[in-house]
């Protein structure tokens, strides 16, 4: 009771059950609303083909909406903020979408989607999109993202996400789609962390995080990452993103077979970090590699379809096991990047160079932005980088985009 002593702070005595609150502000002109539901607000369990519109959902305990086991739900043009779990919960099911709507103000995380059959790579085809996600995590600080995708082909584009405390965007599993999204000011909270993240698994596969905008991260300890590939996860695509103001923009932790191909560093220490965390002698890693990774190969049968065509490039493991001495970071890809300003490229702790094929990077000339200072990151006509190979990023195709719910 002694700390209640700040506008916004309350103390529920639980033996009397009284709530002492101290408005942030007076209220004469406004209400203050306690809510006991431990209910989602609304629920779709086992629906087909719904759309939900226009809707003010707000003041519960639980998820403002969860969605489960259903198909062809759209939820469009809603506002989900002030519960006490997260915004928008959708559990199983198929084609579920939710566009243009705004999610703020959770105790929890911000979107939740889980889909689709990791053993037989069959999607859950769940899309986020266009939706302003901010201010999460109020009771929960980690893991708890502004869009969590688990299991098989989820897509997150044109979403803009910030002030959170730890990850904007966090997946599990195969066939992601992360594009077009703005991502800034998260991290706030925990060292450590990438505001994009996944790891420790050599079975996510065809993942794919494409021309995003993420700036100006926060994080203690040890740093933000913009893009965290940690404990050896493998086989992403990084591609035509820009990344400004990040500790490790791109941190490649162990992994194998990444693309890391025309995107724009600006102010990152470094641009792209790699590791061989997978050959370190320490108990730690190589439990990590020889137990955990390894039982998680053989859950997705890794040497049956639909891995074996899928992704045949995972069975590159099997002579690293058949030695028993850990598994090195290779097949990297790093081309046509531009890097201005902070660092470069770090290869460390065990990686070796040969790792990674780096080739046609614009790195220690002006790349010839329009107008850095300015944010305009569009090349100029004689722009050096673009005659190397580096393509132009759709900068306007990037973040929230008008529409009929968003005008």
């Amino acid at each position: 009771m002694e700390e209640l002593d700040t506008p916004g702070e309350f103390y529920v005595d639980r033996e009397k059950g009284i709530l002492y609150f101290w408005p942030p502000s007076p209220i004469e002109n406004t209400d203050a609303i306690v809510s006991i539901s431990n209910e989602p607000l609304i629920s779709f369990d086992h629906a087909e083909n719904v759309r939900f519109e226009n809707f003010v959902i707000e003041c519960g305990r639980s998820h403002g909406i969860d969605i489960a086991d259903s198909e062809n739900v759209t939820v469009a043009g809603c506002e989900i903020r002030n519960v006490g779990n997260r915004g928008i919960n959708v559990q199983g099911g198929k084609d579920n979408r939710l566009i243009s709507s705004d999610v703020y103000n959770t105790g929890d995380g911000g979107i939740h989607l889980e889909g689709g059959d990791r053993k037989t790579l069959v999607p859950g085809n769940h899309l986020v999109h266009n939706c302003h996600i901010h201010h999460i995590g109020r009771w929960s600080k980690c893991y708890q993202a502004g869009i969590v995708m688990a299991g098989v082909g989820q897509s997150a584009m044109n979403n803009l996400i910030h002030d959170g405390p730890h990850n904007a965007i966090l997946f599990w599993g195969n066939d992601m789609t992360i594009e077009y999204n703005e991502i800034h000011n998260v991290c706030l909270e925990s060292g450590d962390v990438g505001a994009v993240y996944t790891g420790r698994d050599y079975t996510f596969r065809g993942n794919k995080i494409n021309y995003n905008y993420i700036h100006d991260i926060g994080g203690v300890g040890m740093g933000s990452m913009g893009i965290y590939m940690d404990d050896c996860v493998s086989g992403t695509e990084i591609r035509g993103n820009i990344l400004r103001n990040s500790t490790r923009a791109v941190f490649l932790g162990g992994g194998r077979d990444f693309v890391v191909e025309n995107n724009i560093f600006i102010d990152c220490k470094p641009a792209i970090s790699i590791d061989g965390r997978g050959i370190d002698k320490n108990p730690v890693w190589v439990d990590m590699v020889t137990k955990f990774m390894k039982d998680r190969l053989n859950d997705m049968k890794h040497h049956q379809p639909p891995y074996s065509t899928r992704y045949p490039e995972i069975a590159t493991v099997d002579k690293y096991y058949e030695k028993g001495d850990g598994v090195p970071p290779e097949n990297i890809t790093i081309r046509n990047n531009i890097c201005s300003g902070g660092e470069w490229l770090k290869i460390e702790w065990n990686a070796k160079p040969e790792c990674a094929k780096v080739a046609d990077n614009t790195v220690s000339t002006d790349p010839g932005f329009v107008d850095l200072k300015k944010g305009n990151y569009i090349l100029k006509d004689d722009s050096p980088a673009l005659k190397t190979g580096f393509k132009q990023i759709p900068v306007d195709k990037i973040g929230l985009q008008k529409d009929e719910y968003r005008k």
